[in-house]
Order: structure tokens, then C-alpha cells, then sequence
């Protein structure tokens, strides 16, 4: 990851395609992420809670309700490029805060978006699994 991130600046973290599943690595992640003491807010279309987390059924719902630091995607890259797009033109129309980071998993690579988000300052990190990187910075053997 070229990226450095400094996870100090990062509490609130969306997770798009948080799957009730606990043998799916997005499930994995963010009950990793939730036991380090990150407040997870789990996106999933179908599910009330996910690891006992309230869960928000579109980006927008979750967007339009909370100031996040940090959007996770566990989606195809076509799925994150509209993402980016919705969150860019919300923030147009109602002035939402953007999170700092636009986070798109291992295998994950779309060229469009850096060049999207940059003119907010947002922060793209591509083929990156935030669980691995946050264990290899904090050199967590688990």
C-alpha cells in the first residue's frame, strides 16, 4: 500500500457490504475492526443488525446520517466509482461531510476514482485489506 494512513485520525468507519456471514472476509474485517475500538457502521441491504451494529441499508441512509472518517467497500470497482459519485453530488446537494478515506479492498482497483475524490482531499486506498494494514502498523499477530 503506497498509502499512508494515520489511524490515529480514524474512528467512524462505513463498511459497504458488511455481510452477516462470519466465514466472509467483509464480515471478518469488520469485527476486527470493531474489537480494535473503531465504531463500525455496517451497510447491508437486507439486515437489521450485524454484529450487534445498527446496520444502514444504503450508503446514502448512512451518509446522510452520520460524519464518517473512513468508508470501507467490499463491492465490485464499477459499484465503488458510483459511490464515489453519490457521495460527491450529496455533498453538492446537502452538504455532507466526506470522510477522509475512500477505502476499496484487496483486488479492488478502479482508475477513475483518485482523480474524482482528490479535489475534496479525500484519500483512495486500492487493493488494500484495512484489517492487514492496520495489523502489520500495529504489529498485531493475529
Amino acid at each position: 500500500m503506497k498509502e499512508k494512513i494515520d489511524f490515529s485520525t480514524i474512528h467512524k468507519i462505513g463498511i459497504v457490504g458488511f455481510s452477516p456471514n462470519p466465514q466472509k472476509d467483509s464480515h471478518r474485517v469488520g469485527a476486527y475492526l470493531i474489537t480494535q475500538g473503531f465504531c463500525v457502521y455496517p451497510v447491508y441491504p437486507k439486515e437489521e443488525y450485524i454484529a450487534n451494529q445498527k446496520v444502514y441499508h444504503s450508503t446514502r441512509q448512512l451518509l446522510s446520517t452520520h460524519h464518517l472518517d473512513c468508508l470501507v467497500l467490499f463491492r465490485k470497482a464499477d459499484v465503488c466509482f458510483d459511490i464515489a459519485k453519490e457521495m460527491i453530488a450529496l455533498h453538492s446537494q446537502c452538504n455532507i461531510r466526506l470522510p477522509k478515506v475512500f477505502w476499496m479492498q484487496k483486488d479492488i482497483i478502479h482508475s477513475e476514482i483518485s482523480a474524482l475524490l482528490e479535489p475534496y482531499n479525500i484519500i483512495v486506498v486500492q487493493d488494500a485489506c484495512i484489517m492487514v494494514e492496520h495489523k502489520i502498523l500495529f504489529n498485531i499477530k493475529t
